[in-house]
């Protein structure tokens, strides 16, 4: 028996608005975000929505957010991407096989 394949998405408009609300939390402010802006994050969400379609996967947004932010770290403050990450964790969708079973 094959284990079923379960995947973790978001889509698109639950991850800008989870950077909206963080954005607004900590405002747009260099240290907060590191060295990157809200701006930077939205554009890389946009990228690959454009390259994976309107949901996107779980595991590879929060790995390219994290790379984006320590490529331009300052001080280590990521108190925005922690929080973005974790904020992100609410709007999962879970995929088992490709077919969407749980929002959660």
């Amino acid at each position: 028996m094959t284990k079923p394949d379960k995947q973790y998405v978001y889509k698109i408009d639950d991850v800008l608005a989870a950077i909206e609300l963080v954005a607004a939390k900590y405002e747009h402010s260099s240290f907060s975000w590191g060295n990157s802006s809200a701006q930077e994050v939205v554009a890389l969400v946009d990228r690959l929505s454009q390259k994976y379609g309107d949901l996107i996967e779980a595991p590879r947004l929060a790995n390219d957010i994290r790379e984006l932010e320590t490529a331009k770290m300052v001080g280590g403050a990521n108190n925005c991407i922690d929080q973005l990450i974790r904020e992100l964790k609410q709007h999962r969708i879970a995929k088992i096989n490709g077919e969407i079973v749980a929002d959660n």
